[in-house]
This record gives C-alpha cells, structure tokens and sequence, in this order.
C-alpha cells in the first residue's frame, strides 16, 4: 500500500516551523505531502501513550486534513513564486533590473488578491470537499492582504511606480481596479501630483532660461539692425520672421509644448505596441531619457527602489565579514567601496565596462 511513497521517503525528514523564515509553512506542507506514505505508516506502526495519557494517535492525518493541506498548498504556491522574485536576486545574466522593483509591489497584490478571492468561491461552491477551517483561513488571509494594500497608500511611490511603466500606465488602474472607481481616480491624481512636482523642481534648477534666450534675440537683433537699413519693410519683415525662428529652438519649442501637454500627458497617450513587451522599465526609460527629461528622472527615482529589503540584508550580511578583528577601523566609505566593487564584479558590470 505504500510501495507509491517510495523507501527513500521514510528516511526524508519533515520539516519544523522556524517561525521567521518566510514562506515556511508552504515549505512544511510540500514536505509532508511528500512524505504522506510515511506519515501514514509511522501512525499505523506507533502508538505511544505519555504519562498525561496523550497519545500521537490523536493527531492521526484523516483523508480530509489531507485535502486541506493539498488546497493549502496550491494556494501559497503563488506566494512563494512572488516571494523568490520580489527579493529582487537575479540569477541569469542580463536580467538585473528587470524584477524585484517597486513597481510590482502592487502587481503582486492583485494577483494574491485574486488567487484568495477563487480559492474563497472554490470553498463556498464546493463544502463537501473542503473543511470549514480551510474556508475560514482564506477569509483571515483576504483580511490580512487588504490590511497589507491598504499601507501601499501611504506613500505614492507605489502607484507611481505602476503608472510609469510602460506596459501599464493609467490603463492598469483602469483594468485592474474598474470596480472601484474612487481609487482609480486617486490613484491618478496622485501621480499627477508627484510629476507636478518633479516639474517644479525642474523649472527651479534652471531659472535662467527664458532670461537667457530674450538675452540672444535682443543680441540677434542689434548686429541685424545695419542689414535692415538697405532692406524694404517686406524684407525686414522676412528676415525678423527667420532670426525669431532661429531663437525658437527645440529647447524652446519643447517648453512651449510643456505647457499646452506635459510630459506625463504625452507618455499616457504614447502608442507603441513594443511597449507592452518592456520587462526592464528602468533600461526603457535610460533609452527615452532625452524625450522625457522630467518624467525620466522621477522613473530613475522610482524604478531605483527594491520591493523588498532582502537585496539590502544580503550586503549587510556580507560586509560583517569585512570588518574583521584585524580590518575593524575601516570606515564606513571604505566599506561600502568594497561591497559595490564586490557587487560590480560578481554582476559582470566592470567586464562589460572596460570591454
């Protein structure tokens, strides 16, 4: 009866709850469904009564606590999946930066909160085949990922972050959230917001500008006023025309436009199907950099921000063990030099360089 299990599954340990390492309980439960032969068989052969009159034959696995845990595991499948990519290592090359980024934070959450929501009408259209308990845990875990969703409106950089990829934009928010119409329209204004002031900022490191080009049309116009003299007002007409046109450059055509669409309205209403296929934001918005300067620099912002802090614990995991009993005067420069040399040549990043 157990020849399915197999005889190396009997000396395969089960795995305990370490209570902090996520994902845990996923990992308990593949185990013992692994092992289920067994378990089953250690039950049948031990039959241990303690001194208080407990007996191990108490927590016997009935055929529905087998159920559970198989739909248990099937649920938390697609935790551990987001888990591993939303701690940001990449372990191909060529594929840094391109998960792990603030961005999908969001993303994720949906996606949980519609793996729950079928995993809740899976438990209410089937109560023959699931037990109460299994339904009230995904009730308790749509409770918890709301309270989670909820603290992404504590900062904009979320909703920001979603709007300024280029597969998403405003149409994620439309899609996703089309049954909650209030949060659509914050989510918006909130962006918008944020890109006004990134554009103020802007406007503020260079307050010479406009100064500088009325400086070069009034200088345009003195060296013209000899050339004039020996035209007629129709000509002079067409030379003004041409000499206006010349100061009109694209800096100053680009401000104009700024102010009858800004930058954020022209990516919204960009139409490009390759965009829908971008996997790296930040790559795409180091190549558009130059038609979108404002907008680049507030996605150079964003799309610079882990997840998750996992990334961060492994450098801060990995520096105790340069400050040594013989290196421990090192200062904190000379360290964080030595993590992103570290960090450049275990990426490739300074072969590609000096190539």
């Amino acid at each position: 009866a157990y020849e399915e299990g197999g005889i190396e599954h009997l000396y395969t340990r089960v795995l305990v709850d370490g209570g902090i390492r996520w994902n845990s309980v996923y990992s308990m439960i593949e185990r013992a469904l692994k092992l289920r032969h067994a378990i089953d068989l250690f039950f049948l052969n031990y039959s241990h009564v303690g001194a208080e009159g407990y007996g191990i034959s108490q927590d016997l696995l009935t055929p529905q606590d087998w159920m559970d845990l198989e739909h248990f595991f099937s649920i938390l499948k697609p935790f551990k999946d987001l888990t591993k990519r939303m701690e940001g290592r990449a372990n191909k090359a060529g594929s840094e930066g391109s998960h792990g980024s603030l961005y999908e934070t969001i993303e994720s959450l949906d996606v949980l909160f519609k793996k729950l929501q079928e995993a809740g009408r899976f438990a209410d259209d089937h109560p023959d085949v699931v037990s109460t308990y299994y339904s009230h845990a995904i009730d308790a875990a749509r409770l918890k990922l709301e309270e989670y969703f909820g603290l992404t409106d504590a900062t904009p950089a979320y909703r920001c972050a979603v709007a300024l990829h280029p597969a998403n934009k405003f149409t994620y928010f439309e899609v996703e959230w089309s049954h909650n119409r209030q949060w659509v329209g914050s989510a918006k204004r909130v962006v918008q917001e944020v890109f006004a002031q990134y554009e103020t900022a802007a406007a503020k490191a260079d307050p010479t500008e406009g100064a500088r080009q009325e400086k070069e049309l009034e200088e345009l116009d003195e060296e013209a006023v000899d050339c004039n003299t020996k035209l007629d007002p129709l000509q002079q007409a067409r030379r003004r025309r041409r000499r206006l046109a010349a100061a009109m450059g694209p800096a100053a055509r680009t401000k104009k436009r700024t102010r009858l669409t800004s930058e954020l309205d022209e990516f919204m209403a960009r139409t490009n199907k390759a965009d829908l296929d971008v996997e790296d934001p930040l790559e795409w918005w180091v190549r558009l950099a130059s038609d979108y300067p404002i907008m680049s620099r507030m996605a150079f912002d964003l799309f610079s921000c882990p997840a998750m802090s996992a990334e961060c614990e492994r450098v801060f995991s990995q520096t105790k063990k340069v400050i040594t009993d013989e290196r421990n005067r090192l200062s904190s420069d000379t360290v964080a030099a030595i993590e992103c040399q570290k960090h450049l040549l275990r990426t490739g990043m300074l072969t590609q360089v000096y190539q």
